[in-house]
């Protein structure tokens, strides 16, 4: 058990290298498509899908889609915010943002 955790350890490094030297090589366009790489929904959706089923995992895709506007005002809120802020303080409004409209959504939802 704790190799696999090392084998998982070790790729999500090995990703965050390639993302760091695509973009100090200025390949922005590659560094922003590789950050964007579904790994854990793949791996999410690979093992509901194994664990509960097709038809359990098509209704957690279908609340994936319906629920992708709240990740888009996350990036809208960094892109802005990072322009006016440290980069640090950008990332916390951002998930900041998103946690609270990603909230307000659960509660229209399940209302």
């Amino acid at each position: 058990m704790s190799f696999d955790i090392l084998v998982k350890s070790l790729a999500g490094a090995a990703i965050i290298a390639v993302i760091l030297i695509l973009t100090k090589a200025g390949k922005t366009q590659a560094a922003g498509l590789l950050v964007l790489f579904p790994a854990i929904t793949l791996l999410s959706y690979y093992f509901i899908g194994s664990n509960q089923g097709p038809e359990e995992l098509r209704k957690v895709v279908r609340a994936s889609l319906l629920s992708s506007p709240i990740w888009l005002v996350f990036i809208g809120v960094v892109y802005v915010a990072v322009k006016h802020l440290d980069y640090r303080i950008a990332l916390t409004l951002g998930i900041t943002v998103w946690a609270v409209v990603g909230s307000l959504y659960l509660l229209i939802v399940h209302s």
